[in-house]
């Protein structure tokens, strides 16, 4: 699913983990890319990381998801991710020290021209306001 979504941005992407060539995504543990990274093709020699997928866990009341920017060239795929995640996210979206509402993540990250981290917490809980 990451692989397509991010791969319309027109360079390829691929998964791989710390330092690693292109992996096939039958070798990427399913829902459990926890360490592993989005990178693309074209920054693999000359670049360890990529879009980290830092976090990811299930619980009974919701979901963590926490991806990071690990390379400065990861703008176009940071912005992607961020912007699906905010339109499927029905809890809160932690930037930084803020916690906001998906739609208002989203708003500020098509603004945003170099954001580093986003975590999303998916629970059926409402929000305090």
């Amino acid at each position: 699913m990451w692989l397509e979504l991010l791969n319309d941005s027109g360079r390829k992407v691929t998964w791989r983990y710390y330092a690693s060539d292109k992996c096939l995504p039958d070798q990427v543990p399913e829902m459990e890319y926890e360490g592993w990274f989005i990178q693309y093709i074209d920054r693999l020699e000359s670049h360890t990381g990529g879009l980290l997928f830092d976090i990811c866990r299930s619980y009974k009341d919701g979901h963590v998801l926490t991806v990071a920017k690990n390379d400065p060239d990861c703008d176009d795929l940071w912005r992607k991710a961020g912007d699906y995640l905010s339109t499927v996210c029905c809890g809160t979206v932690s930037s930084g020290n803020a916690k906001l509402l998906p739609d208002v993540f989203r708003d500020h990250l098509l603004k945003a021209t170099s954001t580093q981290e986003c975590g999303t917490k998916q629970t059926d809980e409402p929000e305090p306001e």
